[in-house]
Formats: C-alpha cells, sequence, structure tokens
C-alpha cells in the first residue's frame, strides 16, 4: 500500500510541474507574459517548489521501522510515534489542492 502511494505522490509532483508548464504556456499564448519568460523568470518556481514540498509530505516504504521517541520529565512519560504516523497526519495538508482545484472550477 506505500508502494502504491509513493507511486501517486511522485505522480502527484510530475504532475504539479506539468501543470505549471501548461498554465506559463497558457500565459504565454494570451500575451501576458513573453516568449522569454519560464518559470524562474517568472518566479512561478517558488509556488511550484513550496508545492511539491507540500505534496512531498507522506509516508514512505522505507520510513516503516523507524521510531521517534520522546520522555516527557514533567510526567515521567515516554512516548513513541511511527515516524510514517506523523508523515500520515502531515499528509493531510494535500487536501487544499481538491479545495483550490473546487475554487478554480466554480
Amino acid at each position: 500500500m506505500l508502494g502504491y502511494n509513493l507511486f501517486c505522490t511522485l505522480a502527484l509532483v510530475v504532475g504539479q510541474y506539468f501543470r505549471y508548464d501548461l498554465y506559463l504556456e497558457w500565459f504565454i499564448a494570451r500575451g501576458l507574459l513573453t516568449e522569454y519568460d519560464n518559470l524562474i523568470s517568472s518566479h512561478w518556481y517558488k509556488d511550484l517548489i513550496v508545492e511539491q514540498f507540500l505534496m512531498l509530505l507522506t509516508p514512505y516504504p522505507y520510513l516503516d521501522k523507524y521510531m521517534y521517541y520522546e520522555w516527557n520529565d514533567h510526567y515521567q512519560v515516554s512516548f513513541a510515534y511511527r515516524v510514517n504516523d506523523m508523515l500520515l497526519c502531515l499528509s493531510f495538508v494535500r487536501l487544499y489542492i481538491l479545495v483550490r482545484f473546487i475554487l478554480v472550477a466554480s
């Protein structure tokens, strides 16, 4: 299951790059940007990098055996978390793509 998740995540990251590239070509065709503009000169690469970083926060198959341990001195309690479980909680940030798609489509 984590292998499938890894494949989908990598496909999503590549798809985001192509979306930004097609969006750039569309702006050039409409005359809003010059034909010499690219992702770097239009400064869209910053948004692309942030989005790709957020998409890469996902559980990975090779992190399945790693744990994160924490000790609370106040209560004398130790906690053990799987790294993939923490990444799974962070991966819910990806829902913003669905919200953005709904806002653009409406």
